[in-house]
């Protein structure tokens, strides 16, 4: 068997996990083993691209199979569209995609369909335009997201919606964030060109960096002497949001990152505001050990957490904070083009689901800050309900909270009632939605 049948058998089992309901990091993680580096990058390709464009290969197989009604089993569905991304999103030769698509089914216990397999995508293959005119009416096909999401979109951002589609499907950006602390942004930019990385100042964004083209972060200089840390720009917005300047020696601002890992955020705030006392807390033990890695590849020392945001009875030692960010769980409705399983995997309900869990948070978050003290909530969602609708429904149900406004200079942003919410723009950052409230002094 081919290594090119081998890898197309480890996409398809990537694709299948997600479609059963598994976010992508895992499956993928798993898949790469034992690949060699190019086949390891051919193999994310396909994953993420076949992900990205799922409900448009989805429409197509409509239109393909015989008995559009009848399921498909789900790895014989990541066979067929790891087989059409290929065809329509590859360099890859048709007839070699389609030999070695064929071939990967032998892998996948699909042996039996590998002649099903074969019709179908030849048939496209000859048909294809054919098809594709047929489907120009169908958004899902045409916008590549299923058709509740766009009609969401459509409905919550009328003026925002179709650029929104468009960064959702392409490329994510490599961007950095510089670490002031060592080094300034314009000494960072000379060492980049000085290798040959071509890259440019976020003018919006004090410590931002945007590269034109993605690397690996061990060719970026100093990268494990913490000059630098990969972070989206909308992202490096929360750390200015915590207003931590008043932080001292001799009196630190009590912080707490109520959702920590992987730990962007938090180490972000150690760099702007080093004599914080900052505790990192995550639900997720073996997550907190990727804050752990960051911590100690720039040089600081938080104290970390494994606990539960709604018990903390359990971690917290009775002393209020003067800070506290509450990065909640979200639908991640802002960053689908990092996260294209979330096409797949996020649900209409998933708009009303989460901000229970969100209100449970701040609700049991709450009166561990101190009187006069700061919490930004923020989110990765675009989804009013998870964002301004809702901190407009809990602000008036929390004792002496009060909304303050909040100001972002991305080009992206738009400064609502409650909070500013960032809309993600292909050549702009991902999507985010921040809050700032105070609690009154008594």
């Amino acid at each position: 068997m081919t290594a090119g049948a081998k890898v197309r058998a480890r996409a398809a089992k990537t694709i299948a996990a997600v479609l059963g309901g598994s976010a992508l990091d895992k499956p993928l993680a798993q898949g790469k083993q034992g690949l060699s580096e190019v086949d390891q990058s051919f193999l994310s390709a396909l994953a993420y691209g076949t992900l990205r464009r799922m409900p448009r290969h989805n429409a197509v197989l409509m239109k393909l199979l015989r008995n559009p009604k009848k399921p498909l089993n789900p790895m014989m569905r990541a066979l067929l569209t790891v087989g059409l991304e290929q065809m329509v999103a590859t360099r890859v030769p048709e007839h070699a995609a389609l030999d070695a698509t064929v071939a990967a089914s032998r892998l996948v216990n699909q042996a039996k369909g590998s002649g099903f397999l074969n019709a179908i995508l030849r048939r496209y293959q000859r048909e294809h335009k054919e098809i594709d005119a047929s489907l120009e009416n169908n958004e899902a096909f045409k916008w590549a997201h299923p058709q509740w999401l766009i009609d969401k979109l459509r409905t919550d951002w009328p003026d925002d919606w179709k650029p929104m589609l468009d960064a959702n499907n392409g490329q994510p950006p490599l961007v950095l964030r510089v670490n002031k602390l060592k080094t300034s942004r314009e000494d960072y930019l000379k060492m980049l060109h000085s290798v040959d990385i071509n890259a440019a100042a976020i003018s919006a964004v004090p410590t931002g960096i945007l590269l034109d083209e993605p690397c690996g972060v061990d060719t970026l200089p100093h990268f494990e002497d913490g000059f630098v840390s990969v972070q989206d720009s909308g992202a490096q917005c929360a750390a200015g949001f915590m207003d931590l300047s008043a932080s001292t020696t001799e009196s630190p601002l009590r912080v707490l990152d109520a959702c920590a890992a992987p730990g962007g955020k938090a180490m972000h705030m150690m760099e702007l505001a080093p004599t914080i006392h900052l505790t990192a807390l995550d639900i997720a033990a073996d997550r907190l050990e990727k804050v752990t890695e960051n911590a100690d590849r720039l040089g600081f020392s938080p104290d970390l957490v494994a606990g539960n945001a709604v018990e903390p009875e359990i971690w917290w030692d009775g002393k209020p904070f003067d800070r506290i960010l509450v990065d909640a769980p979200c639908s991640g409705s802002g960053v689908l083009r990092r996260h294209p399983d979330i096409k797949m995997l996020r649900r209409p309900k998933d708009a009303r689901t989460f901000p229970v869990f969100q209100r449970e948070i701040l609700n049991q978050l709450w009166p561990l800050l101190a009187p006069g003290g700061r919490m930004i909530y923020a989110t990765c969602s675009v989804f009013p309900e998870e964002n301004e609708a809702f901190v407009a429904s809990w602000i008036p149900s929390a004792k002496d909270a009060q909304s303050t406004p909040l100001e972002c200079p991305l080009p992206n942003a738009k400064s609502l009632n409650l909070g500013v919410q960032i809309l993600p723009r292909a050549t702009g950052s991902d999507g985010f939605y921040y809050a700032a409230v105070l609690k009154q002094k008594g």
